[in-house]
């Protein structure tokens, strides 16, 4: 009998060890900070000639494919002959052949670029008060904070950059930390590397180079999809050369794509998976127009047709790698809480439904990405998905599956020529689950296109002597953590306003082609809405506002509109222990694969501010 206690208190001993290393990992868990990943990403929208890939922590470079995403710490090399644009929410550019080019960082609120060689211009449509958009060159630093058009190239020397300014203020300085503004309609020749000497003319002609930008970037006049998209949305400039808008009472306008090459064409059915870093698994589409719908927003299928229904027009749109739900064999154990034997499956997400990335995320992210993305998504149910990762709908898009064997899909080939038809009954006995399969990206997959065999640029890794330490990368880890700063120095004053062939306003805001103007002034406060109802999927019945707060920024308010919003600024409803996320910080939500593990643990691989 005494034996028997003895092994009963050794068991709850044992018991009560477990549960205490239990809660002290939670507590820990609740500790850690965690870094959301960028908001904003780049896509390469056009590509002319030999354009080669280097991603960021990659040992190789590839070919730079259409709607590939770019971030922090990618590079470019424009060969001869050669043409490339990037889109990037309100900017847009361009690179002439032999140009080097690379993103240091590219987030909310800055967008820091490397021009090593070459020449390139740049269209900002609309700037916010708190954005930077910065151009490094070896021999000067190029800030541009009001909207224009501007093109800015450097030579093989390394000491001479210039400077046109056809719309807009530039501006310049070097290692002596002395200004120049170059003002709309002059041309600035900057020499020297110690110390910066200015010739200021006014501007010429347009080059070839600036006439094919120019015309590129002017071939969007008269866009319906402006109206209807938020600014910030990268690639919506396809929409309408692909497509048309149409009304529907319940969601508002949605945009029908018209050309379409295969006759079983679905949302996610034709394209790739690539492993692209903080994100992991992300969707690539073959279609021209195939960025925009697939990382903002949502699908639905009405009448026989497939429609994109576009996140709210107010909202700053957050990126998302793939808006999708996933299925597969429930046979095997490939992942933590998913299994895969055979194939791997997925389908669109439709409106209500909740994207759950795969990546690490803290509540704020997790809430701005459905909120921006998703029509009528309700902000308890957000909560619940968030904290216990419990997503349980009936998924209006499953039967619209897209299946490939697993080695197609971990080797990023595309889906065109390795799908698997999968039986309507096995669909059936399928579990979908919200997050992204744990599968491990092979170096095909993180390469994501194929390797070009040599290294391209000649001078892309010259040292680029003046950056600033207002804007540092939000990855230093992809240029080896060793950048070198310059003394610091104030921020550029304001200037004074200035228009733009009637298309730029002297607030700064873009004159939309309708006519109308997308203000960066907060919208006048609407009345309260109701409460949300919890029931996932249920229709909405008023049309409300949203109250946004993000961190760092003035709250805004938002006028009622045709996809409404959750409301972004409430907090969820969690667990016992521990405070919601802010921003920068709180439990971690993500995957073993990305740095850390479903319950929150953090891993080594964050990206830094």
């Amino acid at each position: 009998m005494r034996m028997l206690h003895t092994l009963i208190d050794r068991r709850r001993a044992c018991i009560a060890a477990v549960l205490a290393s239990v809660l002290a990992a939670a507590a820990f868990a609740d500790d850690e900070v965690v870094v959301d990943p960028p908001d904003r990403v780049a896509r390469v929208s056009f590509v002319a000639g030999a354009v080669s890939l280097l991603a960021a922590g990659a040992d190789e470079w590839v070919d730079a494919t259409l709607n590939r995403p770019l971030t922090n710490g990618d590079k470019l090399w424009v060969d001869r002959d050669a043409r490339a644009e990037l889109q990037i929410g309100p900017a847009t550019i361009h690179l002439d052949e032999n140009s080097g080019f690379s993103f240091v960082a590219l987030d909310d609120d800055v967008l820091q670029a490397n021009l090593s060689d070459g020449a390139m211009a740049i269209e900002v449509r609309s700037i916010e008060p708190h954005e930077r958009i910065e151009v490094d060159t070896p021999n000067a630093v190029v800030v541009l904070p009001q909207a224009g058009d501007y093109t800015i190239s450097t030579e093989a020397s390394g000491d001479r950059t210039i400077v046109k300014s056809h719309a807009g203020e530039a501006v310049v300085s070097g290692a002596d930390q002395h200004e120049f503004i170059v003002a709309a309609t002059q041309q600035g020749v900057f020499t020297g590397n110690q110390e910066l000497t200015a010739e200021m003319m006014e501007i010429g002609g347009r080059g070839p180079f600036e006439t094919w930008a120019y015309q590129r970037n002017h071939a969007e006049t008269g866009s319906v999809a402006a109206r209807y998209v938020a600014p910030g949305v990268v690639g919506y400039q396809d929409l309408d050369a692909n497509g048309s808008w149409a009304y529907e009472p319940e969601y508002g306008q949605v945009w029908q794509p018209t050309t379409l090459i295969y006759t079983d064409w679905a949302p996610y059915r034709y394209g790739r998976w690539a492993w692209i870093q903080p994100w992991g698994w992300t969707w690539i589409d073959d279609a021209p127009w195939g960025f925009a719908p697939f990382h903002y927003g949502r699908w639905l299928h009405l009448r026989q047709r497939w429609c994109w229904l576009p996140g709210p027009i107010h909202a700053r749109p957050i990126y998302a790698p793939a808006l999708v739900a996933w299925s597969g064999n429930p046979r095997g154990a490939y992942g933590p809480y998913m299994g895969f034997a055979d194939n791997v499956a997925w389908f669109p997400l439709g409106p209500r439904e909740v994207f759950v990335p795969a990546y690490r995320s803290s509540w704020a992210h997790f809430r701005e990405v459905n909120a921006s993305n998703a029509a009528f998504v309700d902000n308890a149910y957000l909560s619940n998905a968030y904290y216990t990762r419990n997503v349980h709908v009936d998924y209006r898009n499953r039967n619209a599956i897209t299946a490939v064997d697993r080695d197609a899909f971990a080797l990023s080939q595309r889906t065109a020529a390795h799908r698997v038809q999968v039986d309507a009954d096995d669909v059936a006995k399928w579990q979908p689950q919200a997050a992204a399969p744990a599968i491990v990206p092979t170096r095909d997959a993180r390469l994501g296109a194929r390797p070009v065999g040599h290294d391209p640029a000649p001078r892309l890794d010259r040292q680029i002597t003046i950056i600033h330490p207002e804007t540092p990368p939000s990855n230093p880890a992809a240029w080896g953590g060793d950048r070198p700063h310059s003394a610091d120095r104030p921020h550029t004053t304001e200037r004074a306003p200035f228009h733009y062939n009637g298309a730029f306003q002297n607030n700064g805001a873009f004159q939309r082609p309708n006519g109308t103007t997308q203000s960066h002034e907060a919208p006048p406060p609407q009345p309260p809405h109701a409460q949300p109802q919890p029931m996932p999927g249920a229709p909405p019945h008023h049309r409300d506002i949203e109250m946004r707060q993000t961190e760092g920024r003035q709250p805004e308010t938002r006028p009622a509109h045709q996809n409404a919003t959750p409301t972004a600024g409430a907090q969820p409803t969690r667990p016992a222990n521990g405070a919601p996320n802010s921003r920068t910080g709180g439990q971690a939500y993500g995957s073993t694969l990305n740095g850390g593990d479903r319950h929150g643990h953090l891993g080594n691989a964050q990206r830094a501010h």
